[in-house]
């Protein structure tokens, strides 16, 4: 994973820990917009959008993420990648 992502990842993860969600998901947003993702950086920044959207309340969207998550690291061949928070 490079780096850049790598740290952005892990300051997303630092917001969503600390209830900061607005500011999570728009470095989520903006990791999407990058391409060259690797498959782990793309089920990461899934989940972290998915804790995001559930922080702001928006329950049925981040169940949808969810979801979305879980059928991409199906096909990615990474069975139930869940990072704990």
């Amino acid at each position: 994973m490079p780096d850049s992502a790598s740290n952005e990842l892990a300051l997303v993860k630092e917001f969503v820990n600390e209830g900061k969600f607005e500011e999570a998901f728009q470095h989520v947003e903006d990791l999407e917009q990058k391409e060259n993702l690797s498959p782990e950086e793309l089920l990461r920044t899934l989940n972290y959008k998915s804790w995001s959207y559930y922080g702001l309340g928006q329950i049925e969207i981040a169940l949808k993420i969810t979801q979305h998550l879980y059928q991409k690291s199906q096909e990615l061949n990474m069975p139930l990648f869940i990072e704990k928070i």
